[in-house]
């Protein structure tokens, strides 16, 4: 009788110990899948990124800068002058 006790039970703990083995599988599995979706998507936001940063590098090229006020007919400024504003503002609470 003892001996059938003490075989159940350990039938019982290596079944434990089973499920806890497919469980841990299971999820070491979703982890790696999900570990491999984050890198997909960094490396298409890496992508992109290298993309923009070369458009606006040639978006707001300093070199093209002047040929491109040039040809807009935009006009070198001397000197700036600024508006002087009272001190109640451009619009008044009523």
């Amino acid at each position: 009788m003892r001996k059938k006790i003490t075989f159940t039970a350990g039938l019982l703990f290596s079944a434990l110990l089973v499920g806890l083995y497919i469980f841990q599988v299971n999820s070491l599995t979703a982890l790696a899948y999900s570990v491999a979706q984050t890198e997909q998507r960094f490396l298409e936001l890496k992508q992109a990124n290298a993309e923009l940063q070369h458009r606006a590098h040639q978006a707001v090229s300093f070199r093209d800068l002047e040929q491109v006020a040039k040809q807009r007919n935009f006009a070198r400024v001397s000197s700036i002058t600024y508006l002087r504003i009272p001190s109640g503002g451009v619009a008044q609470n009523q």
